[in-house]
């Protein structure tokens, strides 16, 4: 049941990834809480190949001051919808935070986040029960520490369209919004930005089933973030969108 599932979803499976590329595509903005945030990078963490805990390695680079992590986690939901969501995320062994959560059809998205992490060490997300699972992750400097998140939303599409559009407005002057979509179009594309407000940093390379995004800059009002899977009519896809605010 759960590997004809998982077909559905993301096609033919392959094996485990562990090793990630970062991207560094760094951009600075000023706000309104003293600091400026700023993109420090971005990685695809890989999946589990259908069983047992994701462990990856991530390095959070030169991300001062106020650095905070990003992972985006999710899974299948069969054999249990929450289970994965009951043992936190660990970055290097400490205790990651649920920023956002959202159930879609037969998988989750949770965004979970971290203050002050420094140095290259193992991200880990674990399930009680067995389930596929895939990560991703994303820090950024000059982050407030509290209040986390700022504001957030989550949104699908029911297979209505190729693109998922999703609005949402930061509370605290100077803050940006980082936004994850999951879904597959059935062609094996990978998703792109669907409009000027929104910067594509990292997408999953093995399945192309998802990818995370942000303003690239302060979110100034209701600001609309896309992502889409280019040429296709329709997709199932379901979004988790957060916003933070600048330090300190």
């Amino acid at each position: 049941m759960r590997l004809l599932a998982l077909l559905a979803i993301v096609g033919v499976l392959s094996g485990q990834q562990i090793s990630v590329n970062r991207s560094r595509l760094g951009n600075t903005a000023s706000g309104g809480g003293g600091e400026s945030i700023s993109f420090v990078g971005a990685a695809d963490l890989g999946n589990n190949g259908g069983g047992g805990d994701l462990t990856a390695s991530y390095s959070i680079g030169t991300c001062t001051p106020d650095c905070i992590l990003w992972v985006m986690a999710m899974g299948d939901v069969i054999g249990g919808a929450d289970d994965c969501d009951a043992t936190p995320v660990t970055f290097n062994g400490a205790n990651m935070s649920i920023g956002k959560h959202i159930t879609v059809g037969y998988r989750y998205i949770t965004w979970w986040y971290l203050v002050n992490p420094s140095g290259t060490h193992n991200v880990v997300m674990h399930c009680t029960n067995t389930h596929y699972q895939l990560m991703g992750a994303a820090n950024y400097s000059g982050a407030k520490q509290t209040g986390i998140p700022d504001n957030s939303g989550s949104n699908s599409n029911n297979g209505s369209t190729g693109e998922l559009d999703t609005a949402l407005t930061p509370v605290a002057a100077g803050s940006w919004i980082i936004y994850v979509v999951d879904g597959t179009d059935g062609l094996g594309n990978a998703l792109v930005s669907a409009n000027g407000n929104t910067t594509r940093r990292t997408f999953d390379a093995a399945f192309k089933i998802w990818a995370i995004a942000d303003t690239n800059g302060i979110a100034s009002g209701s600001t609309t973030m896309g992502l889409k899977f280019p040429g296709a009519a329709a997709a199932n896809m379901g979004a988790d969108i957060v916003s933070f605010a600048p330090g300190p």
